[in-house]
Formats: structure tokens, C-alpha cells, sequence
């Protein structure tokens, strides 16, 4: 079997060796996060034609716009950190468990044997703890007034401290609801005293968000960029060769700061899983690209999606974004509850619950196919 296989692989290399990509793009498809100078995003299709139901999890489909919201409030201190705009480590998939006490404050779905990850509400939540703004499961803390539950107030119906907000109802004195969650308010007569950020002078606080949408534009301080929501302190410019890798937004005189794809990089340079331009390595064909794709002369980085990988080969975009060999299948079953494409497994998912790439009975939990509860 062994020699069977070699033989195969053998087969492949021949018939790609000196092939060029057949799927060339003028720029890296990736989930958006970099500069929001970008106006708009749009939402792309898998390879197999359908549009994911979400776009929290690398796999086959391309990931939606930002949807952030913008709002008002102080921006120094417990605001957006406007040095930072890395984004956390992606997931290494779900932990293994019989109960509840497995799982680190979420429930443990018995039928399969996995802890859950995130939470959309409370009952995905072990007893004692409450699901909050960031989808993480935290634990309950009992309450009379808000002391115990700053920037939260205290829901004094039911004796606990929120986590999350829609309102500023839902928040200390002093604190400000922005996407969930309640940050510190600050007041403000010009931007100087905002750290980045706008001084909002209709309401006399520092703006807690930036955005870059036509429709409801919040600019930054000047000198700062709006990254992901985050206004960022950046440097002057002229041309790429000041950015340390970065485009310069001539229109703007500054450099970019994160990336959302390879148009956002200088000449040479690559997007990166985390929004970073790095040195990008030339090629002609996907054979020179270690198992990812060939794309406008360089090699991809990371992928998003399979078509990130190198064409009509052995490689899938895996959970954590790489391009890692799969296994030849011609039927779903041997597949482990993926779906077999191009005679190839999946190796993730997309979307929550029933996303795309999983076969029938299987849902999709950060990116990992499990069985239905």
C-alpha cells in the first residue's frame, strides 16, 4: 500500500512540476482586521460556490466585513489600547471532556465529548458562570449596587453584575456602552486629551472608536490611523521605502499599520495570519511554495481558504490557518466528518453551528468539525 501511494505522489509531482499557478490574484484573500482605510469589505464565496454563515473561522469560505460599531465615550485608560492592534492566537481546536469540570466555566457536549470554546448565551455556560460580550463563559458575581461590578452595573432584579451592555443603563456611573462592553468616559474640550482618539464636542467626551464607513465616519487624532476600530499612532511618509514593509497612504502621508491583504504591503512583502507585513519569498508556481499557493509572484503566508494552498495537490487550510498535506478520499466517510473535495479531505470548517465543510450530522465549532450533540 505503502508503494501504492509513493507511486501516486510521484505521478503528481510530475504532472505539476513546471506548471505556473493556474489561479493567479493580484491580491491575498484574508479575514479583514488591517487599516480601516479600506471603506468597504465584501464578502466572498467558498471554492464550491457557497457563502459562509459567518466569518469567525478560517476554512474554505472568505470572511465577512468588520461590522464594528462605532460609539462615543473616553478613549484613554480602560478605551481601546491605541499601541496595539494584535490580534489574540487563533484557537488550537476543542478539549476533550466527560463533564462540565473539563471545560473551564462552559458546558462539555456529552454526545461527542468536547468542551465548547465560546458562548452565544448562557446556557452554553457551565453552572455559576454567565456568557459576556466577547462570547467567553465568566463567572458569576452577586451584587446590590454596582461596586462589585465596575465598568458593569448591577442587575438589581436578579442580584447579579452584568457582563455585557446594550446601553449606558447597563454600566457604572462614569462608564460609557460601547459594542457590549462599558468603558471608562472621559471628558474632553479637543483631541489632545483623548489619546488618538476625537474629542466627540456635541457630548464632550473622547470617542471610544474610529471608522473610516462613508456613512458614519469617526475620524482619528491627527497622526493616528483607524486599525480595526483602534486608532493607532503611525509614521510620516512619502514613500514605501519608510514603512518598514508597509504601503504608504500617500493621499494621508502615513504608513499603514496592519494589513488586509498583499496590496497593503511594499514591494516584496506579504500579509501575514496576524495582519503583519513580512519579507515574501518569489516564485513562478505553486510547486516553489512549500503547500501554499503562488499568488502575483510571491508565496501565500498563511490561508483562509483551500484555494490559498497550492492548486490541485494534497494541501488544505487548516484550523490554524497553514496549509497542511490532507488525505486522498473519494467518498465523505472517510473523511472524519468533513467533506471530501477534489479528492482531497477538508481539513476546517467555516461559520458556527452548521457551517459549510462539514458532512451531515457534524457541526462546526472553531473551525473543527464535531459530531452533533
Amino acid at each position: 500500500m505503502r508503494a501504492y501511494a509513493v507511486a501516486f505522489l510521484g505521478l503528481v509531482a510530475l504532472l505539476v512540476v513546471g506548471c505556473t499557478d493556474d489561479n493567479p490574484k493580484t491580491l491575498d484573500s484574508k479575514p479583514p482586521g488591517g487599516d480601516s482605510v479600506v471603506t468597504s469589505d465584501g464578502v466572498g464565496t467558498n471554492e464550491q460556490g457557497t457563502t459562509p454563515d459567518d466569518g469567525s473561522v478560517p476554512g474554505e469560505g472568505t470572511i465577512p466585513g468588520d461590522g464594528t460599531t462605532p460609539g462615543d465615550g473616553p478613549a484613554p485608560g480602560d478605551g481601546p489600547n491605541p499601541t496595539d492592534g494584535t490580534p489574540p492566537a487563533p484557537d488550537v481546536g476543542p478539549t476533550k471532556c466527560t463533564s462540565a469540570a473539563d471545560c473551564s466555566g462552559y458546558i462539555c457536549i456529552t454526545t461527542t465529548g468536547v468542551c465548547r470554546t465560546t458562548c452565544n448565551n448562557d446556557s452554553h455556560c457551565a453552572s455559576g458562570y454567565i456568557c459576556n460580550a466577547s462570547h467567553q463563559c465568566v463567572k458569576v458575581t452577586t451584587c446590590s449596587d454596582a461596586t462589585p461590578c465596575i465598568p458593569f452595573a448591577c442587575n438589581l432584579a436578579i442580584g447579579q453584575c452584568r457582563v455585557t451592555c446594550s446601553g449606558d443603563s447597563h454600566c457604572a456611573s462614569g462608564y460609557t456602552c460601547v459594542n457590549g462592553d462599558c468603558l471608562k468616559t472621559t471628558q474632553c474640550t479637543t483631541d489632545a486629551q483623548c489619546n488618538g482618539y476625537t474629542c466627540n464636542t456635541s457630548t464632550g467626551v473622547c470617542n471610544l472608536t474610529c471608522s473610516t464607513s462613508p456613512w458614519n465616519s469617526i475620524p482619528c487624532a491627527t497622526g493616528y490611523l483607524c486599525s480595526n476600530g483602534q486608532c493607532l499612532k503611525s509614521t510620516a511618509c512619502t514613500t514605501d521605502a519608510q514603512c518598514n514593509g508597509y504601503e504608504c497612504i500617500t493621499s494621508q502621508g502615513v504608513c499603514r499599520l496592519s494589513c488586509n491583504d498583499n496590496g497593503d504591503c511594499a514591494t516584496g512583502y506579504v500579509c501575514d495570519a496576524n495582519d503583519k507585513c513580512v519579507q515574501g519569498t518569489a516564485c513562478t508556481n505553486d510547486n516553489q511554495c512549500s503547500g501554499y499557493n503562488c499568488s502575483g509572484g510571491y508565496c501565500e503566508v498563511f490561508c483562509s481558504t483551500n484555494n490559498d494552498c497550492a492548486n490541485n495537490t494534497a494541501y488544505r487550510c487548516d484550523p490554524q490557518s497553514k496549509c497542511v498535506q490532507s488525505t486522498a478520499c473519494t467518498l465523505p466517510t472517510q473523511c472524519n466528518g468533513y467533506q471530501c473535495y477534489a479528492g482531497y479531505c477538508n481539513l476546517s470548517c467555516w461559520g458556527g453551528g452548521f457551517g459549510g465543510g462539514c458532512v451531515s450530522g457534524y457541526q462546526c465549532q472553531n473551525g473543527v468539525c464535531v459530531q452533533n450533540p
